[in-house]
């Protein structure tokens, strides 16, 4: 998963009604084989979550100002270092009205998966461990414990802006103690808690069904579709149209002459309309080489 942008700011809070101070990193962090470890561990634990709730942004206003600086980002008229500050100085403010808030790092993610563009935001703490040092030694160890991970949220920014009637672009974690804990989150993000997430993926799969078969999207591969004639050397042609997938930026499986797709849950419908199409030019391609 590429990262474009990453920055780590501090929160200092007690859930004793004080109020909480900031420390703000001045730069983006350097690329690095421990971020990346740090955002696959810490997807992992988002998506290990079952509490999460899904919505989309508020109008922006004076109480919701985070989509419009996150608007700002996109249209490069921030850098993300002033944007991840400005949020996290009202996240600050936010959890001062919760006695119940803890502060923490606040770390900023802004990466790819495939052709989708994420940002999450996660508040992180620390965990003391232990370790075996390389003299053999037994010694304390702290590190950021992504196992109790119960404050964050994860915006599909290419949802967001691509459909305009989206409603579940946006997800958070609702706090482990209960709904409230977790409202000052949801707040500092703007998300107005959308439709459910299953109604919602059983309609895109629905669609998705509907419009596979609308397009008469053959799932096995033949030689004529009208009398189900096979071609020889079962196999050969699912491999090279696997291959023809790959190349055009598409995931199916080939079993013998049969190709299989396995679109995520979470697919949105300008990607399935991305998938038909690619399936579709793959399909134009294989028949060209096999001259049928």
């Amino acid at each position: 998963m590429p990262i474009d942008n990453s920055i780590v700011h501090q929160i200092h809070k007690k859930p004793d009604g004080q109020p909480a101070t900031l420390t703000l990193r001045e730069a983006e962090l350097a690329s690095s084989q421990a971020l990346e470890q740090l955002l696959a561990g810490l997807i992992e634990a988002y998506n290990s979550k079952p509490n999460k709730a899904w919505g989309y942004f508020h109008e922006e206003s004076g109480a919701y100002p985070f989509s419009g600086w996150l608007q700002q980002l996109i249209d490069q008229e921030l850098d993300f270092v002033r944007f991840s500050s400005q949020a996290t100085e009202h996240l600050k403010t936010l959890m001062e009205g919760s006695n119940l808030a803890l502060g923490g790092h606040v770390l900023y993610i802004r990466y790819r998966q495939g052709m989708t563009a994420f940002l999450v935001i996660a508040l992180l703490h620390h965990t003391e461990g232990v370790t075996v040092t390389d003299e053999l030694d037994v010694a304390a160890a702290r590190h950021l414990d992504l196992s109790s991970l119960n404050m964050a949220a994860r915006i599909n920014l290419t949802e967001w802006k691509q459909n305009a009637s989206a409603k579940n672009y946006i997800s958070f974690i609702r706090g482990r103690s209960g709904k409230r804990v977790s409202d000052y989150f949801r707040d500092f993000i703007g998300c107005v808690e959308g439709a459910n997430p299953e109604e919602e993926t059983n309609t895109l799969l629905q669609a998705f069904s509907a419009y596979v078969g609308e397009a008469s999207l053959e799932p096995e591969l033949v030689k004529d579709k009208a009398t189900r004639e096979r071609f020889p050397d079962k196999g050969t042609v699912g491999t090279l149209c696997r291959d023809l997938c790959v190349a055009n930026g598409l995931v199916m499986r080939a079993v013998g002459d049969t190709m299989i797709m396995s679109p995520p849950l979470v697919i949105s419908r300008s990607e399935i309309d991305e998938l038909v199409d690619k399936a579709w030019k793959v399909l134009d391609q294989v028949a060209e080489q096999l001259g049928v």
